[in-house]
């Protein structure tokens, strides 16, 4: 039997993961995640978490018995276990809302949890996963990117068991006296991996399996070394630098956008909308969607979030949506009284008095290229325009460009937090 835990630590020093590292493990108390535990609990010298998400859908009786076994297990290995449970009916829920199968809501609102850890999660995906993840693609028609399958490391995400056969670790679990819990709903044939898993990879000889892992491998190796641009975070909204994306080849640019909208959708992007996005960026128009806007620049191509709706009584220091109300020195911020004054998202119909003309405001947020802004408004009409903290420029109503206005403090909203849509 090959040595696992020789295996794992290799994996940590090719990624340059520490010893002492703080590592969430996603754990299901299976054979897969609950080796990786006690491989971890092993190998480095800061105890791994182990994170069970309780989606609610299975029998009771059976889960509260798979809870009790995980609760032991990880006592056993003297790790700390963190017990998520999911609202009865939320991934059927997510399900209806979204159109998706359970399988998929049930993955969305477990990895939205695992998002909101602070540091690495550990996922027990193993070789045989890997097989089953490319036939399925190949079988599905997927993009050429997809075919490189589960990659062995993505964010903060690691795949320490991604080389190692099931029935390695099931060997792993055995000799080791570990006894790991059995999820029912695996050996129900209700979608297409359970299907793969039980129909069709036992058909498989090893040369074809290792030929499905080979066209992963070599994906992926591909994909390491094309030019993927990396957007920013603006806080707000991200960006990417327009003319080096017009410079891509098409692998390259089709592969950064999805990477790009993938902050705002979980959705799979057709090719025609694919193609689409990409003819409006070259053709600096802007796209609509339920999930994000993109808009353009000569230089910059911008993603934000759909409209929202706020509107408050103006206070300093008040959060709403990741932005802030603050005192500001900046020579951009608004001169504002700042008392009995209302901030909310502009509105159709809006318009503000400048020094040069009465302007309406949609036609500002045209001319700068953002789809939306906040407006600080009186009983008189609108007095200022925050439209910096979206990539625009603020703007002030034509009364407080007065010198007797000077003496009021200078205000202005940014980001309190970088958001991650």
């Amino acid at each position: 039997m090959i040595d696992l835990e020789l295996k794992v630590n290799s994996y940590l020093e090719a990624y340059r993961i520490a010893k002492d590292e703080k590592i969430y493990v996603a754990f299901s108390g299976g054979a897969d995640s609950l080796a990786l535990l006690a491989i971890l609990s092993k190998v480095m010298t800061t105890p791994p978490i182990a994170v069970y998400v309780d989606h609610n859908l299975r029998n009771r009786a059976e889960l509260d018995l798979e809870i009790q076994r995980n609760i032991e297990n990880c006592n056993k290995l003297g790790c700390k276990l963190i017990i998520h449970t999911l609202e009865q009916g939320e991934v059927n829920k997510l399900c209806k809302a979204d159109r998706i199968t359970v399988e998929a809501a049930a993955r969305l609102l477990r990895y939205s949890y695992f998002d909101s850890l602070d540091s690495f999660v550990a996922t027990a995906h193993n070789y045989d996963d890997q097989v089953e993840s490319v036939f399925m693609r190949l079988l599905s028609g997927s993009t050429f990117q997809s075919l490189a399958g589960i990659r062995r490391k993505r964010g903060k995400y690691i795949r320490p068991l991604l080389d190692i056969k099931k029935s390695d670790i099931e060997s792993y679990c055995l000799k080791n006296n570990l006894t790991f819990s059995y999820d029912s709903t695996n050996s129900q044939l209700f979608c297409l991996r359970n299907k793969i898993r039980h129909l069709v990879a036992p058909a498989l000889n090893d040369e074809l399996k290792q030929s499905l892992v080979n066209i992963s491998n070599n994906i992926s190796s591909f994909l390491d070394r094309i030019n993927i641009l990396a957007s920013s975070n603006k806080g707000f909204y991200r960006t990417l630098d327009r003319k080096e994306f017009l410079s891509l080849i098409e692998i390259e640019a089709d592969i950064t956008i999805l990477n790009f909208i993938s902050f705002y959708t979980q959705d799979r992007v057709s090719k025609r909308e694919l193609e689409s996005i990409k003819n409006n960026i070259k053709e600096k128009k802007a796209i609509e969607t339920n999930d994000y806007i993109i808009t353009c620049t000569d230089s910059e191509i911008r993603i934000y979030p759909p409209k929202f709706y706020y509107s408050a009584r103006l206070r300093v220091d008040d959060e709403f949506m990741g932005l802030k109300f603050i005192k500001s020195d900046s020579k951009d911020a608004l001169v504002l009284p700042c008392d009995d004054f209302i901030i909310r998202v502009n509105e159709e119909g809006d318009e503000i008095e400048t020094v040069k003309a009465r302007t309406k405001v949609k036609d500002l947020l045209s001319a700068m290229k953002i789809p939306y802004c906040l407006v600080v408004c009186s009983k008189e009409g609108i007095v200022g325009v925050f439209a910096a903290c979206f990539g625009g420029k603020n703007r002030i109503s034509k009364e407080f460009y007065l010198p007797n206005y000077e003496q009021h403090q200078r205000y202005d909203v940014i980001s309190s937090t970088l958001l991650e849509f």
